[in-house]
């Protein structure tokens, strides 16, 4: 399936330099990806088992991402990168775990299977799930959030609206607590312990 996908992207987007990222564990999966489109040398380069610092760097010079709804998603849309994240499991919470950012179309298998995708009830749900993904589905999401304006946004901005989301700030300071609620942060006035 990303074999074909990969297809279509090169031909839709003839200058397109397509980079590969992944863990060192997917170096197998990478080399047979490799050898399968030799037409595409110089336009597919290799970058898996790269360390995360050096993906991330590389980040700022891609038009967009396709991706696994993972950590390199998330990181993706802190920096405002557009994407198309595939949520393999049908018991994922897109809710959730989709990635936050406006930039970024999650893809998932049409509804109707009824196993639940985790091991060990369905062991090969991902292979399963990939290939009912049509590599058509996903290009067309590439254009689409390639038709959007693009934008690195701040990832401090993005980190910071996780925490007033996710996080009870503690002061014992009634000003601290007044100044950060105005600021839309959960804050709540702690005891003060004296030492005894």
């Amino acid at each position: 399936v990303m074999i074909e996908l990969l297809h279509l992207v090169l031909h839709r987007w003839p200058q397109a330099v397509v980079q590969l990222f992944g863990a060192p564990n997917q170096r197998a999966v990478a080399d047979a990806i490799m050898a399968a489109l030799p037409d595409a040398s110089g336009r597919l380069q290799d970058h898996v088992g790269n360390a995360l610092p050096e993906m991330l760097a590389m980040f700022h010079s891609l038009s967009a991402l396709l991706v696994g709804n993972t950590g390199p998603s998330h990181l993706a849309a802190a920096m405002g990168l557009p994407q198309v994240s595939l949520a393999i499991s049908q018991s994922l919470s897109l809710t959730r775990w989709a990635p936050w950012t406006t930039q970024a179309q999650v893809l998932r298998r049409a509804p109707g299977c009824e196993i639940i995708c985790r091991p060990p009830v369905c062991a090969d749900a991902p292979q399963r799930c990939q290939v009912e993904l049509a590599p058509e589905r996903v290009l067309s999401a590439l254009e689409a959030v390639l038709a959007q304006p693009q934008r690195f946004e701040d990832v401090g901005h993005y980190l910071v609206s996780l925490l007033k989301q996710n996080f009870v700030v503690a002061s014992p300071h009634a000003d601290v607590i007044q100044q950060l609620g105005s600021w839309g942060w959960q804050a709540v006035l702690a005891e003060t312990k004296t030492p005894s």
